[in-house]
C-alpha cells in the first residue's frame, strides 16, 4: 500500500518488495506501506504512538518519553492504564486503545467485553496470561508440558503444570517403561500394553512372554440345506 497526497497509478511509485526506486517514497515497518510524504508519516507516528491522552477534554501532550509518558500520565492523573496485552498484539493506534481504571481492566482481563471478546486467558498454572487461545497454548507448550500421546488421540486443551504431573499422568493413562535408561528419559511411553512389552523385549532384552491382544471376529458358516430325498 502507499500513503499519498493525491491518487496515482501504482505503477509509478516504481515499487519492487518493499525497495522503491522513485525519490522521496519511503516503506515504514510500523505502518507496513510506502509514504509519499514525510511530514505525514511523522504525523501519523506521533498519533500512533501515543503522544496525546484519550481522555476527552484532557488534550495532554507526551514529550519525547512517547507512549511510556503517556502511561505514566493516565495512570497518575485519571488513575487508568491501558491492556498491555492489548497494545502488544493490536496494531491500532493507541488512541483507538481504552483507557481503564483497575476494576474496568480487571473485567476486561478476566471477561471481556461481553459481546465477541471474552478476556484474555490466564494460565492455570501461572500468572502469566496471553493475548488470545493461540497464545496461551504456545506458552504451555514452552514453559509446561503436554502429553504427545494424548495430542494424536485428539484430545486436547490438557495440559501439566512439571513433568512430575506428566510422567504421573503417563502411569495412569498410558503404559509407562521405566526400565533402565528409559527411566532416565523419561519420556518413553505407548499407547497399549503390547507395545510396552514388545519394546522391553527388543530394547532391554526381557525374556518374558510377550501380551498377545488378538481380535478375532469369528463368523459361522451358513447351514447348508439339506440333500432331497431320492425316490
Amino acid at each position: 500500500a502507499v500513503v499519498a497526497p493525491r491518487a496515482e497509478p501504482f505503477d509509478s511509485f516504481r515499487i519492487v518488495d518493499r525497495v522503491s526506486t522513485r525519490a522521496g517514497v519511503r516503506y515504514d515497518h510500523t505502518f507496513e506501506c510506502f509514504f509519499t510524504d514525510e511530514a505525514h508519516r511523522q504525523e501519523l507516528l506521533h498519533v500512533y504512538h501515543g503522544d496525546q491522552c484519550p481522555e476527552e477534554g484532557c488534550g495532554w501532550e507526551a514529550g519525547e518519553g512517547g507512549l511510556a509518558e503517556l502511561k505514566k500520565h493516565l495512570w497518575h492523573v485519571h488513575w487508568k492504564e491501558f491492556c498491555s496485552l492489548c497494545l502488544k498484539n493490536q496494531k491500532f493506534f493507541v488512541l483507538r486503545q481504552p483507557a481503564m481504571t483497575q476494576e474496568e481492566l480487571r473485567q476486561h482481563l478476566n471477561h471481556g467485553d461481553g459481546s465477541s471478546f471474552f478476556g484474555h486467558p490466564k494460565c492455570p498454572f501461572c500468572a502469566h496470561r496471553a493475548y488470545d487461545d493461540g497464545a496461551m497454548h504456545d506458552h504451555m507448550r514452552q514453559k509446561h508440558f503436554i502429553c504427545q500421546l494424548c495430542q494424536r488421540a485428539n484430545r486436547k486443551g490438557i495440559y501439566f503444570k512439571d513433568f512430575k504431573q506428566l510422567q504421573h499422568h503417563f502411569r495412569r493413562e498410558h503404559h509407562y517403561c521405566e526400565r533402565g535408561e528409559c527411566k532416565e528419559i523419561g519420556m518413553v511411553v505407548f499407547e497399549t500394553a503390547v507395545e510396552l512389552q514388545i519394546h522391553r523385549i527388543e530394547d532391554h532384552g526381557e525374556t518374558n512372554a510377550v501380551v498377545v491382544d488378538v481380535a478375532f471376529n469369528v463368523t459361522s458358516a451358513p447351514e447348508r440345506e439339506p440333500a432331497p430325498a431320492s425316490a
